[in-house]
């Protein structure tokens, strides 16, 4: 199969990550964290899964799904620009309300995976499956998603719609998985130093 097979829009893959967020809220509203945290586990198992079957069908899905080295040059000081400037807005915002907190080295050796997790979601199971909608409503959309998930935390909520949006407009320009991952764990990471310190419970989904 061709590169092509991974970058044609799959609606199932767009209505399936819906609905894996949407239960991901109830559990979390309804059922307590522990469940929440269970399903969380089984749905990125189940994902996971999946994206090894579609790799086994087409190893060149890799490299449409922008897990590649050929551009990185050119598309990490793009995203690492954005990536530092929202995380010095975010930890500008926790320095003024006294609220910032210092990572952890596990956190920040650790969120790099998480992030490119989370961004293999977004870029390719939310907005390449929005393609037939003009470039600035699909990231918006899929932001919107993206955001939602972390309901009923509004400030995350917020955040991650603010990123996601961010994210992938410049994701569409360089598009490299290594690179928005990288700025993603800066600004996530910052996210978290901030929201731990006003208390805020986080989710496994930052």
């Amino acid at each position: 199969m061709s590169e092509d097979y991974a970058a044609r829009p799959f609606a199932a893959e767009l209505w399936v990550v819906f609905v894996a967020g949407v239960l991901h809220v109830v559990f979390e509203l309804v059922a307590g964290r522990g469940v929440s945290y269970a399903y969380n586990g089984v749905a990125a198992m189940s994902f996971g899964g999946y994206v090894v079957w579609r790799l086994l069908k087409s190893p060149e899905a890799a490299r449409a799904w922008g897990l590649r080295l050929d551009n990185l040059g050119r598309a990490l000081p793009v995203h690492l620009g954005f990536g530092l400037l929202a995380a010095a807005v975010v930890l500008a915002g926790g320095w003024v309300a006294d609220s910032v907190t210092a990572p952890t080295p596990v956190l920040v050796a650790g969120y790099f995976l998480w992030a490119l997790a989370q961004q293999f979601a977004l870029q390719n199971m939310l907005v390449k499956n929005l393609a037939n909608l003009p470039s600035g409503v699909a990231a918006a959309t899929a932001a919107a998603l993206f955001g939602a998930v972390h309901l009923p935390r509004w400030p995350l909520a917020l955040l991650c719609f603010a990123g996601g949006f961010g994210f992938t407009l410049v994701y569409r320009r360089f598009s490299n998985l290594y690179a928005v991952a990288l700025a993603h764990g800066l600004a996530g990471t910052a996210a978290i130093c901030v929201l731990y310190a006003e208390g805020l419970s986080l989710s496994s989904s930052t």
